[in-house]
């Protein structure tokens, strides 16, 4: 076929994306051929298959070679860089190298503008051609038993072959950057990828096995795909058929292949099929640790396979629903549930095995951390010590968000895993001749012999990094959440926000609220504000109606009366002739949850539903939305160009390892976006805002006489009062309105005097093991919320949240001394000037590795 296209007349165009397909098509054949002559058994029918494998690399590439001169000239699918982005951009996620090949697809508007800035000419424009071939006419290829198997094997090894690409990018991009300094990982992020990639993983091994087509030799389901390598590439002793290796067994056929095990999971395959034998269907099911496990001959794998199974499987089956539900964990449970070992179950062990290995060279310092977190949230909303009725919340809901941290205390601090594990796994023990029932743990005599799992404390945490990443992220995601709702029915927060808006109009030059403008920064204001932010205080009093759901009809004020009745005529304290049935909050523009995950993740941590597989797909779809993306570059100060390095390349858009790559690259994106917002207490700062409330409200009971005043009514006698002086000020020619309006008025002044009374209040630095660091640096109560965010533990090493040009915004108006004393912006500077050293110190220690790879001496060496 390829001579006869090669010799029709006119020449035949071949399309450039044809010649990266062969490329890839035959480096994988290859690859695979290769791998298959290393490890097959000698057999002949294993031999002839490998030979079929040989020759039709052959044909591949001589049919190849005769095309290539008929190719169309490559155009040009990447153009020319901008300079490298700095560690806080889009580009700082670690991956592994397949992100080398990504690259910017330029939307068409932006086409002319960049056309300039790369030397193609007008008419070689990127073109979807280069990427997709033509539409062509189906044919139907009738394919022998031979190359049905041949391909079948080819799609099974490839698929691992991806997998083992994901394992390598999960431990040292993000585990190892977790443990060490130069990563600048927090514990979150690293789990909730991890997690993610299993989940990822099981929707990929949906797909294969509904995909694949299998030759009638191997007529079996996906988790039988590492049993069908291993019998098809080896010959094991003992082996008498295929459903030896399917089957529970009390036979465990160990590979001395270590290579190809581990590429295929085959000894943590195999210590499970073992384990699911031990563990009868019959009772309980319950695998039992024995004397077998300690054998020398028994891979090292597989021993810490068997030591962690009974204490997961107990866990698995004790765990209060899916609260905070990993993995890993979830793995254990479908294993002995099913008695089947999926692909995805497999690589779930085989990843926490490899988080150990990297975490092990830092102890415990997973689990410390999540203890930590878990002490300081707990600690934190005691203080608070919130009102339901200061809030107009529900009491049920303040005493559901101490039960919720309740659990979690359990849980991480006092050992909760062990102790209900150990009742599922001995409920009666033979002592001394003697049967004791077992109803608690202090049941057990301290003498009775009982595996590692039941006498080490909090045995499941320590070797479960994974888990103690969730616990982590579920607690700050409730009190997260637990601060939205409480804002969501108190409106005081929203209130604040007009309050402040109208004040700046006013007041443009005076200090900003620091943690009110990181508040603002992360809303959407066209939302709240209805278009944006006010101009004059008829705007900021209609916007401010509008946003407690007050019709426009119902706030009409006469302008033309209010300037012909004069000052003296001015009325102070009026409510607009509201009444509570004309405010709906529901139709009102309320604030915003910045974070986009809550939703998909809050009942999740909760124990409120599983991430079932709709429900990764809502992440999945979240991650894929440009507006998403495009609204985190906004709230981070990224190019939204940038985020582009983020896309996979067309030519992968058909390879799921790719696509995994690139989500989980999003993921982190979103994750680094959103932690600063994630430790922004909303109930601190909704408390702040309440005693700011409380204090005005005293205030225009003094101006306009004693009432009962909510919040919004507070909010619109101070701005009514502020428009009509504004108005007056405008018939009178004023040549300074806002002078005139701060005269004049009493609400408005007063509420910034409080307001700024309040942003200038020495408050308590959060205690830190690092606070020498700081020396004698400040933290007042306008920028307390920040500054716990900054030097939280959670973020002692890490390179986000990173504030970027926000910092200097959030102190505008500002003494330059007090600006030198704030401990916010010390600490931010110290951060940036540490990863700058560090990021100086890799660069120069990477060059020098390319300069002695290059045979060429330094010039440090010199």
């Amino acid at each position: 076929m390829a001579g006869a296209i090669a010799a029709f007349k006119p020449a035949v165009k071949i399309p450039a994306a044809l010649a990266r397909l062969f490329s890839r098509a035959i480096e994988a054949r290859q690859l695979f051929s290769d791998w298959y002559e290393q490890h097959n058994n000698q057999d002949e029918y294993q031999s002839s298959s490998n030979r079929r494998h040989s020759h039709f690399t052959n044909v591949l590439n001589n049919t190849w070679e005769i095309l290539r001169p008929f190719v169309q000239a490559e155009k040009s699918r990447r153009r020319p860089q901008p300079g490298q982005p700095s560690q806080s951009d889009a580009s700082s996620v670690h991956l592994t190298n397949r992100f080398s090949g990504l690259h910017v697809e330029v939307s068409p508007e932006n086409e002319q503008d960049t056309a300039a800035e790369t030397d193609e000419k007008p008419d070689e424009k990127l073109d979807e051609s280069d990427y997709v071939l033509k539409n062509v006419v189906p044919v139907a290829i009738a394919k022998s038993e031979e190359e049905i198997e041949d391909d079948f094997l080819f799609a099974i090894h490839s698929f691992f072959l991806d997998l083992h690409d994901l394992r390598t990018m999960l431990s040292k991009g993000y585990w190892q950057c977790f443990c060490t300094q130069e990563g600048g990982h927090d514990l979150i992020l690293t789990a909730l990828v991890t997690n993610t990639a299993i989940q990822l993983v099981r929707r990929a091994e949906q797909q294969l096995d509904l995909l694949i087509e299998r030759p009638k030799k191997y007529l079996l389901p996906a988790h039988a795909f590492p049993a069908i390598m291993m019998h098809a590439t080896h010959q094991i002793i003992g082996m008498k058929s295929i459903n030896e290796f399917i089957k529970p067994s009390r036979t465990c056929h160990f590979s001395l292949y270590d290579e190809h095990a581990d590429l295929l999971f085959w000894n943590i395959y195999q210590a499970v099929q073992n384990a699911l034998w031990r563990a009868k269907p019959s009772g309980k099911g319950t695998f039992q640790v024995s004397k077998v496990d300690d054998d020398p001959s028994t891979p090292e794998t597989a021993r810490r396979i068997f030591n962690l199974l009974p204490c997961f499987q107990a866990v698995s089956k004790n765990m209060s629903g899916p609260f905070a539900s990993d993995e890993v964990t979830l793995a254990v449970g479908h294993i002995f549930e099913t008695r089947t070992t999926p692909i995805w179950t497999l690589f779930a062990l085989q990843v926490l095995l490899d988080a150990q290995d990297v975490v092990r060279h830092v102890g415990d310092a997973a689990f410390q951390t999540v203890q930590r977190v878990t002490r300081q949230i707990s600690k934190t909303f005691a203080s608070l010590d919130l009102k339901a009725c200061e809030y107009n919340i529900d009491p049920k809901n303040m005493q559901l968000m101490r039960d919720v941290i309740r659990m979690y205390e359990l849980d991480v601090l006092e050992d909760n895993f062990r102790k209900s594990g150990i009742l599922d796994y001995i409920r009666r023990i033979t002592y001394k001749g003697k049967v004791l029932p077992i109803k608690s743990i202090d049941d057990i005599p301290p003498d009775y012999d009982m595996p590692d799992f039941m006498k080490e404390p909090d045995f499941y945490l320590r070797n479960n990094p994974i888990k103690c990443g969730i616990l982590e992220y579920g607690l700050c995601i409730q009190a997260h959440n637990f601060g939205y709702r409480l804002e969501d029915g108190w409106r005081g927060i929203l209130a604040m926000t007009h309050l402040y808006a109208a004040c700046t109009l006013l007041y443009p030059d005076d200090p900003v609220w620091p943690d009110m403008e990181y508040f603002l920064h992360y809303q959407d204001v066209n939302a709240i504000f209805s278009g944006g932010l006010p101009g004059s205080m008829d705007e900021a009093t209609k916007k401010a109606l509008l946003s407690f759901g007050v019709a426009p009809s119902n706030f009409a004020r006469n302008k033309r009366e209010v300037k012909a009745r004069g000052l003296s005529g001015i009325k102070r304290g009026s409510l607009l002739h509201l009444k509570n049935t004309d405010i709906k909050l529901d139709k009102g523009r309320p604030v915003t949850n910045p974070c986009l995950l809550d939703k998909i993740f809050s009942s999740w941590t909760a124990a409120g539903a599983y991430i079932s597989d709709d429900r990764v797909l809502e992440l999945l779809n979240a991650l894929s939305d440009p507006k998403v993306l495009a609204e985190k570059a906004r709230q981070r100060d990224v190019d939204v160009e940038k985020l582009k390095l983020l896309n996979v390349a067309p030519e992968d858009a058909d390879n799921p390892g790719a696509l995994i790559h690139s989500l989980l690259a999003r993921l982190t994106f979103v994750v680094k976006s959103e932690m600063g917002n994630l430790m922004f207490s909303w109930a601190s700062f909704a408390k702040t805002c309440r005693g700011l409330w409380d204090r005005i409200i005293a205030t225009t009971d003094a101006l306009y006489g004693p009432g009962p005043r909510q919040i919004s009514d507070a909010l619109m006698v101070i701005l009514d009062e502020a428009r009509q002086l504004q108005w007056l000020a405008e018939e009178l020619n004023s040549p300074d309105g806002p002078e005139f309006v701060r005269a004049n008025a009493g609400g408005l002044p007063g509420s910034w005097a409080i307001i700024q009374e309040m942003n200038k209040t020495a408050a308590e630095p959060p205690v830190n093991k690092d606070n020498s660091l700081f020396g004698e640096k400040k933290m007042w109560v306008g920028d307390q919320e920040i500054t716990r965010v900054l030097v939280s533990t959670t973020f002692a090493h890490c390179r986000y949240p990173t504030f970027g040009r926000l910092k200097f915004r959030l102190y505008e108006g500002w003494k330059e001394g007090e600006i030198n004393e704030s401990l916010f912006l010390d600490m931010q500077c110290w951060r940036e000037a540490l990863w700058r050293k560090m990021d100086e110190r890799l660069l120069a220690e990477a060059q020098e590795e390319a300069e002695e790879a290059a045979g060429e001496p330094s010039p440090d060496a010199e």
